[in-house]
């Protein structure tokens, strides 16, 4: 008899032991530098990013064409919430824009990430290449910030200003990690494109 207690007493310790340490387990991913989605990023569809992809192109398009000009007019101040309409640049703040495309020879430009926060609060980062690498000496690039805003259904790109306070909305220790999430994207996206 004192057999059967001893092994029913072992049976309910074993079961506490498993149910314990199987609440432990976490169902988190393993990378803790992955941001979760954001509800916004759950709307966003591919003709967003699709539509972003291509005011980014037309605006380095713009540029590398030798139209600053054009490339400037592009540009927008963002709105500080939800609210407010994005409003095209001033005369001043496009001569300040038109002045720094003009000091910069881009030569190529690739889209780091695109990173959907918010409809008034996304993140574009592009490095551009002002001078090819050569005898051993690597690219030379400057970066460019981008807050694409979704405003009635149409995106506009506007820069990212940090002297106005526009903080950045991925934070550094992220930012490799969500390039190469994007470069993976890219890759597969063409890799179905190729096969269609």
């Amino acid at each position: 008899m004192k057999v059967k207690q001893y092994n029913f007493l072992f049976l309910i310790v074993f079961v506490v032991a498993v149910v314990s340490l199987g609440g432990c387990r976490s169902d988190k991913p393993a990378n803790d530098n992955v941001q979760p989605l954001q509800p916004y990023e759950e709307l966003v569809t591919n003709q967003d990013t699709v539509a972003v992809i291509q005011l980014v192109d037309r605006f380095f398009g713009y540029i590398m064409e030798g139209h600053v000009d054009d490339a400037a007019a592009m540009l927008y101040v963002a709105g500080d919430d939800i609210y407010d309409e994005p409003m095209l640049m001033d005369n001043e703040e496009m001569a300040q824009v038109r002045q720094l495309l003009e000091t910069i020879d881009i030569q190529s430009y690739r889209i780091d990430y695109i990173k959907f926060s918010e409809a008034h609060n996304n993140e574009v980062k592009v490095t551009a290449v002002i001078e090819e690498a050569h005898d051993g000496m690597p690219d030379i690039t400057t970066a460019f910030y981008f807050k694409p805003q979704d405003y009635l259904t149409n995106w506009v790109l506007c820069l990212a200003d940090s002297y106005r306070g526009q903080d950045a909305i991925v934070d550094n220790d992220s930012k490799d990690s969500l390039t190469q999430k994007f470069q993976n994207e890219v890759e597969e996206q063409l890799r179905k494109a190729s096969e269609e």
